[in-house]
């Protein structure tokens, strides 16, 4: 699952590793007009990233958050909602730039 996904730049960065099913959540629907062009979601849903994740416990191989791990977008709590969502044993990213106008190494596009 991508949270906060927005146009959908890192599933674009993973796509080409095999993922078989990546669902999108975030806050933007219009940014999900370019994401869905992308063609590599299976599902896209906007939602308060504050707010409880509408999906089973353990659904995902892994999770993505990079970029919104704020005050404004997310509270610490809900990275509750992202180990929840995520299969036990499997992989949660986080990430988060330190200053606009950063290159981002995870990536490699300028922030």
């Amino acid at each position: 699952m991508d949270t906060g996904c927005g146009v959908g730049l890192m599933v674009m960065a993973l796509s080409g590793r095999g993922l078989k099913r990546v669902d999108g959540i975030g806050l933007s629907k219009a940014m999900f007009v370019t994401a869905a062009k992308k063609n590599v979601y299976q599902q896209l849903k906007q939602m308060d990233m504050k707010a409880t994740v509408p999906r089973d416990s353990g659904i995902y191989d892994g999770v993505t958050r990079v970029g919104t791990i704020t005050f404004f977008h997310a509270e610490p709590e809900a990275l509750y909602e992202l180990s929840r969502t995520t299969q036990k044993g499997r992989i949660v990213c986080l990430a988060q730039a330190a200053l606009q106008g950063a290159r981002s190494p995870l990536i490699g596009i300028d922030l």
